[in-house]
């Protein structure tokens, strides 16, 4: 076997499992699978009193937990949070990168796939990071990256 074929077919290797990397990350951290429950309120003025005012909820199936803030005027914030079906999630939380979500006014949709992941606004939970992060070493440690 000449050299260059064995590199083409270890890289080649290298694609294949970057997409099962892929594919196994976009499961896992926003997978919108079933008896996923959220956290559910309409225009709570905090994050405690949102958690505090209903029990949370089953989602349907495709269905992913999400966090709406929205800005007003005088620093006012408010909270909603649910179920929603995935990808509308998604789209929703695409829209968070051309604008300011920290600024007077605005709205942002963060979305998350683990029960009950919506207690805060963040996009992964730390425990979702954690996986990732090792997750991407152990891609670039079998692809050869780290001799």
């Amino acid at each position: 076997m000449s050299p260059r074929r064995g590199y083409c077919a270890y890289h080649h290797g290298c694609s294949i499992f970057s997409l099962m990397l892929f594919v196994l990350v976009e499961f896992h951290c926003v997978n919108g699978a079933d008896d996923i429950r959220c956290y559910s309120c309409s225009a709570a003025w905090t994050i405690k009193r949102c958690l505090e005012l209903n029990d949370p909820l089953t989602c349907g199936f495709g269905e992913v937990c999400y966090t709406t803030v929205t800005r007003g005027g005088f620093q006012s914030v408010k909270y909603d949070k649910g179920c929603m079906e995935k990808y509308h999630c998604l789209d929703l939380q695409s829209l968070n990168d051309r604008k300011n979500c920290k600024i007077d006014p605005s709205v942002c949709v963060y979305c998350c796939g683990n029960s009950l992941c919506n207690s805060a606004f963040r996009l992964f939970q730390t425990s979702e990071w954690i996986t990732l992060l090792f997750l991407g070493l152990l891609c670039l440690l079998l692809c050869g990256h780290f001799v």
